[in-house]
C-alpha cells in the first residue's frame, strides 16, 4: 500500500512537473518573439538615426516636417 501511495505521488510529481516545464517553453517563445521584434525595430531605428545624421534631403525633410524654413523663403499660411 506504501508503495503504491508513493508511486501515485512520484506519478503526479512527475506530471505536474512537465506541465510546469511545457508552460515555461511557451513563455520562452513568446519572449524570444517579442525580443525579435525589438531587435528589428532597433535596427529600421539605427537605419533611420544613420539616414537622419547623414543625408541632406531625409535631415531638410525631417525639419519641414517640424514646420521649419530655409532662410529666405516666404511662407504664406493659408486659413482653412
Amino acid at each position: 500500500m506504501i508503495f503504491l501511495a508513493l508511486g501515485a505521488l512520484c506519478i503526479s510529481v512527475g506530471v505536474r512537473t512537465h506541465n510546469e516545464m511545457l508552460h515555461a517553453r511557451q513563455e520562452k517563445e513568446v519572449m524570444q518573439q517579442k525580443l525579435n521584434e525589438r531587435r528589428a525595430a532597433n535596427e529600421r531605428l539605427n537605419r533611420e538615426i544613420g539616414r537622419l545624421a547623414s543625408d541632406s534631403r531625409v535631415i531638410e525633410q525631417a525639419a519641414r516636417e517640424m514646420g521649419m524654413v530655409k532662410q529666405n523663403e516666404v511662407v504664406v499660411i493659408i486659413p482653412k
